[in-house]
């Protein structure tokens, strides 16, 4: 912090100086009021090429303003909050670094050179007005996105596609976050003060939008599932439970009736015996294990999926051991069948 005053109390000496010496047609540039600028001099002192030499100092000026810029912005970075209905609002110009790409395409340059006697002098400067209304129009270019992607979230949690939901909330909070870099700068490069106060407020209610939005996906689909499976005559024990289990791990909750769930998922699955064959004296057992999947979007009534899946297994005990071993697979290509369809 000591650093950034003394350079700054240091930039304010020496700028006054600078302009004057700056060509005619180059005062209007130290109007704080209406442009930054950043002006550098030097001697070709080693006579070198007289365009490396005027491009370096070109570089020099245009490095120059961008650090002026990365110490205003931190400068006039605030945060204020208060109470809304209930809810901390806040409006605030965010603390960022320099954004070189998107900062200096807005800076335009000039330098002047002497042959006689070598000196140089480097000016870029950027008008704040245009400025203004370059990160004015990515601000509401911005903040329109959010609000698409806010629009397309709610639709799919209001089908059941709590998932989908969550990406579109999350890439508008990556929206939010590039709008706040653009607001700082609006107050950087003078924006009326209500304006900028508006478009925070703006951004706040985006923000808490996004953030409830994403808290109430995040909670997980509801799913009421029914299954049953028999092996040769009896149930396969727990294999509801694996596959209840497999859903659980995707943040899915389940409830005991379809009404008001978001998806109802229906297994009806069953095993077969397939053949035995003789490997070196050992007995090499064979079945199948097979499932119907019917899926239902509980919000609109849809059957999203009506499949059939089949797993084989294979055992050197028998027939039902190797049922199991081909129920361990069904499972995984049934719960691959239902995130694929309520995803």
């Amino acid at each position: 912090m000591k650093r950034q005053i003394l350079w700054l109390l240091c930039l304010w000496c020496v700028v006054p100086l600078c302009a004057q010496s700056l060509p005619a047609e180059w005062l209007k540039y130290s109007n704080r009021a209406q442009y930054l600028h950043e002006v550098r001099t030097d001697h070709n002192s080693k006579s070198g090429s007289e365009s490396l030499f005027c491009e370096n100092l070109r570089q020099s000026a245009i490095v120059g303003l961008a650090r002026q810029i990365e110490v205003q912005v931190s400068g006039v970075s605030t945060t204020n909050k208060e109470a809304h209905n209930g809810h901390t609002h806040t409006a605030y110009q965010a603390t960022s670094t320099l954004s070189t790409n998107v900062d200096l395409q807005l800076v335009q340059s000039d330098v002047r050179y002497d042959r006689t006697t070598g000196e140089g002098v480097a000016i870029a400067w950027i008008d704040k007005q245009a400025a203004c209304g370059h990160y004015l129009n990515e601000v509401r270019q911005l903040f329109s996105k959010v609000e698409g992607r806010v629009k397309m979230a709610e639709e799919y949690a209001a089908t059941g596609y709590d998932k989908r939901a969550v990406v579109e909330f999350e890439q508008a909070q990556s929206l939010l976050k590039e709008a706040d870099k653009y607001l700082s700068r609006l107050s950087l490069f003078g924006l009326d003060g209500a304006l900028v106060g508006r478009l925070s407020g703006r951004g706040a209610a985006l923000r808490l939008t996004v953030e409830q939005g994403l808290k109430e996906s995040r909670h997980g689909q509801t799913i009421h599932l029914v299954c049953s499976a028999d092996l040769f005559g009896s149930p396969q024990v727990g294999f509801g439970a694996k596959i209840k289990g497999g859903l659980s791990a995707e943040g899915c909750n389940f409830v005991a009736s379809a009404d008001g769930a978001d998806w109802s998922v229906e297994i009806v699955a069953g095993a077969r015996q397939q053949q035995v064959r003789n490997m070196g004296g050992m007995s090499l057992y064979t079945s199948y294990a097979d499932a119907v999947i019917t899926i239902t979007n509980c919000k609109t009534g849809q059957v999203v999926c009506a499949d059939e899946v089949t797993a084989k297994g294979s055992h050197t005990v028998g027939y039902t051991e190797a049922a199991r071993t081909a129920y361990d697979e069904l499972k995984s290509k049934i719960l691959q069948t239902i995130k694929t369809y309520i995803n």
